[in-house]
Parts: structure tokens; C-alpha cells; sequence
């Protein structure tokens, strides 16, 4: 399904900086520019972030998602697709929506 925002989750890679604001997403071969924004964790590892597109991406449940630094830059992180169809929250919203993506990770986390 064609969307413009997502919720994902990813390991960021050893060695990066901290988490970008702005990240070339890669899925199933399609890649977007996306603007970042993080979620707050209760659990440490992965991180949890909302990814709102540039361009579209037809993109699923679980899919694989790449990471890296916008204009040629190297990898950030690999995670996968919590919510494909993300909608649009405030800050105060995302706080509560932390939980339901932390039940969505399943055993992952």
C-alpha cells in the first residue's frame, strides 16, 4: 500500500552518529528521502522512529527498510516496517503511541 508516513524500527549501525533527522529510506528496491522523528523508549536497543516520505513507497507490514545518509552518504541502520499507514500525531500523541509500537515488535525487541 502506497504511503507517505510510516512507523519503523531499526538497529542503527556500529560506528554511527547519533540518529539523523533526515534519512534515503530503501524498500524492496524503492527508496524515498525521509524526515525522522523518534519516539521515546521505555526498553533500550532498537530504535523507533516516524518516517515521513518524500515520495510514496508501496510498502507492508515487516518489510525490510535500509537506512543511510542522504546525498551519497554511508549506511545508518536496518530495521523493518512496524505500521505502514501511520497516521499523523503531535508530540504528546507519539508518547502514547510508544506502547502499542513496543507490542508490535513482538519478540524482536
Amino acid at each position: 500500500m502506497n504511503s507517505n508516513r510510516i512507523d519503523l524500527v531499526f538497529e542503527p549501525t556500529p560506528g554511527s552518529a547519533s540518529p539523523p533527522q533526515e534519512a534515503l529510506l530503501t524498500v524492496a528496491g524503492m527508496k524515498s528521502q525521509a524526515r525522522l522523528v523518534y519516539y521515546p523508549r521505555s526498553k533500550g536497543g532498537a530504535v523507533l522512529a516516524r518516517a515521513d516520505l518524500s515520495v510514496p513507497l508501496d510498502v507492508r507490514w515487516r518489510d525490510a527498510v535500509d537506512l543511510s545518509a542522504p546525498r551519497g552518504g554511508g549506511p545508518i541502520g536496518r530495521g523493518r516496517v512496524l505500521h505502514p499507514q501511520a497516521p499523523k500525531l503531535g508530540r504528546v500523541r507519539m508518547a502514547r503511541r510508544t506502547p502499542l509500537l513496543e507490542l508490535l515488535l513482538g519478540d524482536d525487541a
